[in-house]
C-alpha cells in the first residue's frame, strides 16, 4: 500500500570524532512521535553520526 504519514521525530545523535572508536556502546531509545500537537506513537532508534575523511 502506499506509504503514510505517521508524525515528526525530534532526536539527537551521538557524534563520534575517532570513527574506530568503539565506546560508548550507544543504545536504543524511544522517541515520541507527534502529529501536530498530538500523540502518534513512539519510535525505538539509536541515531550516530561518523566523522568521514
Amino acid at each position: 500500500g502506499a506509504p503514510d504519514f505517521l508524525g515528526r521525530v525530534q532526536c539527537s545523535p551521538f557524534v563520534r570524532l575517532v570513527p574506530d572508536e568503539i565506546k560508548p556502546t550507544i543504545k536504543l531509545k524511544w522517541f515520541p512521535i507527534k502529529r501536530g500537537r498530538d500523540d502518534a506513537g513512539e519510535l525505538l532508534a539509536a541515531f550516530e553520526l561518523f566523522l568521514v575523511n
